[in-house]
């Protein structure tokens, strides 16, 4: 199953240097947002398999970024997808990818069980 979250705001980016009362804000709406995506798109998963996150980064420009920052930047993304499936996300596993840009940009994320 793949969803297609909002890309996190720059705020976010490991190299920002925003007040913190800006940086705790996006995290709680990054973090929500992606709760509430997960839930409607009926994301399912067995809470006793280890599930991997196929990530692909699609920013809104064709601008050069490090992959590093950009999963840094999901942070509370990762916290919201893991609220919604209720399940810890130390048992997550990541398959990281840059893709094409896309207006607006978007985070897409493929849930795979074995």
């Amino acid at each position: 199953m793949k969803v297609v979250y909002p890309y996190p705001p720059p705020v976010l980016s490991p190299n920002a240097r925003a007040h913190w009362s800006k940086i705790a804000s996006a995290k709680k709406a990054v973090r929500k947002d992606a709760q509430y995506l997960t839930v409607v798109n009926k994301v399912k998963v067995d809470e006793t398999k280890p599930l991997t996150l196929h990530i692909v980064f699609r920013p809104s420009t064709a601008a050069r970024y490090d992959i590093d920052n950009a999963l840094a930047r999901c942070k509370a993304l990762i916290d919201g997808i893991a609220d919604a499936i209720n399940m810890d996300d130390s048992k997550f596993k990541f398959q990281i990818e840059r893709g094409d840009p896309f207006k607006g940009g978007a985070v897409e994320v493929t849930f795979k069980q074995d």
